[in-house]
């Protein structure tokens, strides 16, 4: 089954303006850009069944937007203030994805297993998740996929890093203490580390829980950034990225592509 895909006059426009945006960043960049949305308009034309159906209408055929008895909310912290509106019915599901940080591993000191994997123990998921809007807002990552996704796996799980403060901090000690660590810094100086984020104010407070844990282990000097959502897409497309929160995994492919400079730190 195929469908012809249509675009409304508005988000037309909104595709012109970010094809030029793109352009003026990177010269043919823009032209990748419309590469992009042609391919999607192009899966969704040969596999309209893909997408999620809208209630009380098939696949395929047109809704109007009295038909869509329910609002989707993309930032879970939304999610508690719309359970206290009458009427309004809240089903969680996160999708095949999760969401975390990356750290670029070829800036030291993510550059060297004990820099990258020490951070990741000294942080606590679920003290970040209730920074997000709750306890239950949003699953603890395990793996590449969420939970819910049908390429989630126990073995992946199993083998995947948890907090443990004491043995982060034992990594990172090990790397500060080594004199040959890869930042070039003394042995027994502190690393300097810049996680960023898009200035949303609740992933904002989940990164400030995470350089909590980090400034508190006394081995980290943490500077947090902020920057719109298009320069760090640039950023991390320019491999200018230092540490930044993400998300991962779509729905078309079972496992996860990721190039030699990406690691993942849990958020």
């Amino acid at each position: 089954m195929s469908v012809s895909v249509e675009f409304h006059p508005l988000a037309s426009d909104e595709i012109a303006d970010a094809e030029e945006w793109y352009e003026r960043q990177r010269s043919g960049l823009g032209a990748r850009f419309l590469e992009v949305v042609e391919a999607t308009a192009n899966r969704s034309s040969r596999s309209p069944r893909t997408g999620m159906s809208v209630v009380g209408r098939p696949a395929g055929e047109r809704a109007s937007p009295e038909d869509v008895p329910w609002v989707r909310a993309p930032v879970a912290p939304r999610l508690p203030g719309a359970c206290e509106e009458t009427g309004i019915d809240i089903h969680e599901f996160q999708g095949n994805g999760t969401g975390g940080g990356m750290f670029n591993t070829a800036v030291a000191p993510f550059d060297d297993v004990r820099g990258r994997l020490g951070l990741n123990k000294l942080n606590d998921q679920e003290r970040v998740i209730e920074a997000l809007g709750g306890t239950g807002i949003s699953l603890p990552v395990t793996q590449w996929f969420s939970a819910d996704s049908p390429w989630w796996t126990q073995e992946a799980a199993d083998s995947y890093p948890v907090f443990n403060f004491e043995e982060g901090a034992a990594l990172l000690q090990e790397y500060i203490d080594d004199p040959a660590r890869s930042d070039g810094k003394a042995p027994g100086e502190k690393i300097d580390v810049e996680p960023s984020c898009p200035p949303d104010p609740t992933l904002i407070a989940a990164m400030q829980v995470i350089e909590q844990a980090w400034s508190g282990s006394e081995l980290v000097n943490v500077s947090l950034t902020q920057f719109d959502q298009a320069t760090r897409i640039n950023n991390a497309i320019a491999d200018s990225h230092k540490a930044h929160c993400w998300r991962w995994s779509g729905t078309r492919v079972a496992r996860p592509r990721c190039g030699k400079r990406c690691r993942r730190f849990v958020v």
